[in-house]
């Protein structure tokens, strides 16, 4: 084991998919020996959720690379938590059990943080096709981002100074599967951040694969936009100094959903494909619920 500070712990939190989460370690390891000589101090940090796993095949060390896990019943902001608590890295890792990292990563990583910041957002892109997780990232160069590019900051392509996410308070419970609403636990996580007044860095040259689906199911597009409508009004409350910007980001949702909507209407055959991806009608649904629900709860507890 190192005698100095451990640098990186790479935190996945994982769903009964043993082989995925073989070939994500794997790729980290692969990532580590090519940073051999640099000496990078580097851990994983495993944590099973929500299910009954044979874990013994992964009490392996390899070499310095040490691979301890931890259980977690069913909530996956809480599994993630629990991650990055016994996490002994100055920077954690966060990426999920289905993501692999290049070559490169680590050497990658190791350079951008010795005269960079403290939080990390990097591009994930489909290990097959090569696609981006939004159209806009396909010609995005590195940048700040700002509260108007929350959707930049995604949970399986973060990497974050332990004690900024000590400071900001962790992921929480409330959101993500297996929280009250089904996910935006990583733009809850970022608004509070902001809130810090830390930089986030948005670094397309640190590549994380992981699969970018092409349809979304109407239950999910529902789900999505309905938790993101309750954590966007949370910040009109909880961060009242820059509440324009959140009102301005509910706005924008609905303006894009209906101008989409009407484009549908007019033009099914053109915006057929676009639409299986996106599901506008359920979109604004899912956002006004979110946003109905998130007061109700707000008003029933009297903060």
């Amino acid at each position: 084991m190192h005698s100095h500070q451990m640098k990186f712990s790479f935190v996945i939190p994982s769903y009964d998919r043993k082989e995925v989460l073989q070939t994500c370690i794997k790729s980290i390891e692969k990532a580590y020996e090519c940073a051999k000589e640099k000496d990078i101090a580097t851990e994983i940090v495993v944590v099973f959720c929500g299910i009954n796993m044979e874990k013994s095949s992964f009490d392996l060390k390899y070499q310095d690379l040490t691979i301890t896990q931890y259980s977690e019943e069913n909530i996956v902001c809480r599994a993630k938590n629990i991650g990055i608590e016994k996490a002994r890295g100055e920077y954690i890792v966060l990426i999920d059990d289905d993501a692999t990292v290049g070559e490169n990563f680590l050497l990658k990583l190791n350079e951008l943080v010795q005269y960079e910041g403290n939080v990390y957002c990097a591009k994930i892109q489909d290990p097959v096709t090569a696609e981006c997780f939004s159209e806009k990232e396909k010609s995005l160069t590195g940048r700040k981002l700002r509260r108007v590019d929350y959707n930049l900051f995604k949970g399986s392509a973060l990497i974050i100074k332990k004690a900024v996410l000590m400071k900001a308070g962790l992921f929480s419970e409330e959101f993500g599967p297996g929280g009250q609403y089904f996910s935006a636990e990583e733009s809850d996580l970022f608004f509070r951040i902001k809130m810090l007044k830390e930089d986030v860095l948005y670094v397309p040259e640190l590549v994380i694969y992981h699969p970018v689906y092409d349809t979304f199911p109407e239950s999910n597009a529902y789900r999505y936009s309905y938790a993101t409508g309750a954590m966007l009004t949370k910040y009109c409350f909880d961060d009242w100094s820059n509440m324009y910007a959140y009102l301005f980001l509910i706005a924008r949702l609905y303006a894009i959903c209906s101008v989409r909507i009407i484009q549908t209407t007019l033009f099914p055959r053109l915006m057929s494909a676009k639409n299986e991806k996106r599901r506008y009608s359920f979109v604004v649904r899912g956002l006004t619920m979110g946003i109905i629900q998130y007061l109700k709860n707000r008003l029933l507890s009297g903060n």
